[in-house]
């Protein structure tokens, strides 16, 4: 079986997960952060589906991802490179508070 194939339908898998994960939440509960220096839902779900679509494009498909190549970064008004994992962008910290 291609490689391609078996990562696709690792993501497929996954994305129906956080789907299901989101599903009926309200804005408000996708928008609240648990504690100041926290990340909420809707971020975290941005943030997964970006390290995604940056692995399969990069080192599946060999190309740029979509972020970048559609030029979503400067839409957005979106610093160069997105801050990492745990990390918000406004925070004064920028940590996260773990649970």
């Amino acid at each position: 079986m291609d490689h391609r194939v078996v990562v696709r339908s690792g993501i497929d898998e996954y994305l129906t997960g956080v789907k299901a994960a989101v599903e009926g939440l309200s804005p408000v509960e996708l928008y609240r952060q648990p504690a100041p220096n926290s990340n909420h839902i809707a971020w975290s779900v941005w943030h997964m589906a970006g390290a995604e679509n940056h692995w399969y494009d990069r080192y599946i498909e060999g190309g740029e991802p979509v972020w970048t190549a559609e030029g979503f970064r400067t839409m957005l008004k979106l610093p160069p490179i997105a801050p990492p994992a745990g990390v918000l962008a406004n925070a004064p910290t920028n940590r996260v508070t773990v649970f």
